[in-house]
């Protein structure tokens, strides 16, 4: 499996947070070699993993053998949990709902799921330096999230897969909140 990345992508992903969403940890597990690959290029970087996605990334699987080692791959090394005291998952709930709003009004709210929501609200709330790094970029709409740089690559069934690598975007945000309390106050 080649590895196709954009000229930045080094730049942009070297000591940085990575939030991972569920289809790309989905593709890391079982695939060492693009975990490799990653990781090379990710210099410095820590990738960040949400309860809601660990939560999602198990919810289905039913042969405890593939629950096992799917529950194995999330305990390793390479994987950091996001902090999840109850204050910031009173902010987390509260951006979460905010941003489905936001959404609403700007006609993207079809399909995103309340995973997809958390995490975008999870990440207006951790440090600048931080990314989230998704397969369905249309469910993070531009009106709040920058993409930074994509990686592609062929899978086992020859089709081509995008990963976007988003930063929550405060100037869309702001821009995008100040008209949808305008709104409101009509």
């Amino acid at each position: 499996m080649e590895l196709i990345l954009a000229s930045n992508t080094a730049e942009v992903v070297s000591n940085k947070y990575l939030l991972v969403d569920s289809d790309f940890l989905g593709e890391l597990y079982g695939n060492y070699s693009f975990l490799e690959k990653l990781q090379s290029i990710a210099i410095n970087s820590n990738l960040m993993l949400d309860n809601m996605v660990a939560f999602e990334f198990l919810r289905d699987v039913f042969d405890p053998k593939i629950a096992e080692s799917k529950a194995k791959f999330l305990d390793q090394e390479i994987f950091n949990r996001t902090n999840n005291h109850p204050e910031n998952f009173e902010k987390i709930q509260e951006n979460a709902l905010l941003l489905s709003k936001i959404y609403a009004h700007n006609g993207k709210s079809k399909g995103v799921s309340t995973t997809d929501l958390y995490l975008a609200a999870r990440i207006m709330t951790l440090p600048i330096n931080s990314l989230l790094i998704t397969g369905n970029k249309k469910d993070y709409p531009s009106c709040i999230f920058s993409l930074k740089t994509i990686i592609s690559f062929e899978n086992k069934e020859g089709t081509l897969v995008n990963y976007s690598f988003l930063e929550f975007d405060r100037n869309h945000f702001d821009k995008t909140y100040t008209n949808l309390k305008k709104i409101k106050k009509d």
